[in-house]
């Protein structure tokens, strides 16, 4: 009895923190996107399966009518839930694989198993063969449950091996937070399903939704769509810490000349690709450890702590202002002003942006006049 209000705890607190999550992403209005949508249903789902198995762990043994009626209830959910979350997940990892929603053929497919589960439970009811309630109303498995675990947990298998396959397709921390999120949930229901007295998947099912919320939903804010580079707000933030800091550093702006003329002559894609390249180059040319973010339009911003001024003006140089788009060769120019903040100075965040800015246009304007 100790034990079952001991887990009954932790599916209690698994509960409480996904609600904390469905909350904020009401808040954050997350439902407006398509993957936000799916993420929301998925914490909801959670939600629902760890209150179900808190409750059963509650009343199991409990011989009152009620006890009786709300732990059949409660496992009934519980494994009918389990396969639709993991066909709602399918849908959700087929969206940021393929950048696109799944046909409907394809949502149909992720629910098979969960049709499957449905009716080997009505089969269960009057004949019991995944699971049953002894005399004294205990919870107790059958051998047919092996069956309800392996046809739910193909699919989560099959969206391990669809990950791996597009390892290369995805950006490495994308990939790297999804498969360890499907890891530690296959490693939690593994668990369970050798030692029916752990609670581990609903809790590490929660593990994982928290590690992909603040992956994709958080850190995501911080960084630009297109270019995937920080925001101008990280910018911002990150100088005013060098400021606080009283930190010597020298603040780049770069402005692309003719991404205007790519736009109007090949057209906007032509024009991202421009973009996309000239931070690619960027990236390639200076340290890992400078930071680069999208000030704006065609505007970028680049805050370096260890250079000179001539010496992050030499490496500039170095960067190649040519792309290849749909076996197409096309060229864009740049201009770029810099300023070094030195320890002591009382300059704020927007002088020295300013002040570098002004010498960012005092090139495009010698351009204009050459």
């Amino acid at each position: 009895m100790f034990m079952n209000i001991y887990f009954s705890y932790i599916d209690f607190f698994t509960a409480f923190i996904i609600l904390m999550l469905i909350i904020a992403m009401l808040i954050k209005k997350s439902y407006f996107s398509y993957a936000g949508t799916q993420l929301l249903i998925i914490c909801f789902i959670i939600f629902i399966l760890s209150s179900s198995e808190a409750i059963a762990f509650i009343v199991d043994g409990n011989t009152h009518w009620i006890g009786l009626a709300v732990n059949r209830v409660a496992n009934f959910i519980a494994y009918l839930l389990t396969p639709v979350l993991l066909g709602f997940l399918g849908i959700y990892i087929h969206y940021l694989v393929n950048k696109r929603k799944p046909k409907k053929l394809s949502q149909i497919v992720f629910f098979i198993p969960a049709v499957l589960v449905f009716i080997m439970l009505i089969i269960n009811i009057f004949n019991p063969f995944i699971y049953f309630f002894n005399a004294d109303n205990e919870y107790l498995r059958a051998g047919g449950y092996i069956y309800t675990a392996i046809t739910s947990y193909l699919v989560a298998l099959y969206l391990l091996g669809t990950l791996i396959a597009h390892i290369k397709v995805l950006e490495k921390w994308v990939s790297s937070i999804l498969i360890f999120s499907f890891i530690i949930t296959l490693v939690g229901a593994i668990l369970q399903i050798f030692n029916e007295d752990l609670i581990t998947l609903y809790p590490f099912m929660g593990i994982s939704v928290i590690a992909i919320y603040i992956s994709f939903e958080s850190i995501g804010v911080t960084r630009d769509d297109l270019t995937k580079v920080f925001v101008r707000k990280m910018a911002f933030e990150i100088i005013k810490t060098h400021i606080v800091n009283n930190r010597s550093f020298v603040i780049t702006m770069f402005d692309m000349d003719n991404l205007k003329d790519l736009n109007d002559q090949h057209g906007h894609f032509v024009g991202d690709e421009a973009l996309v390249h000239f931070v690619e180059e960027l990236q390639r040319v200076f340290h890992k450890n400078d930071i680069l973010a999208r000030f704006g339009g065609d505007e970028f911003i680049l805050i370096c702590r260890n250079f000179k001024i001539e010496t992050i003006h030499a490496i500039i140089k170095e960067v190649k202002s040519s792309f290849i788009y749909q076996d197409k060769t096309y060229d864009y120019s740049f201009s770029f002003g810099s300023i070094l903040r030195q320890i002591g100075d009382n300059l704020s965040v927007d002088e020295l942006i300013t002040l570098a800015d002004k010498n960012m246009y005092e090139m495009k304007n010698h351009k204009r006049m050459d």
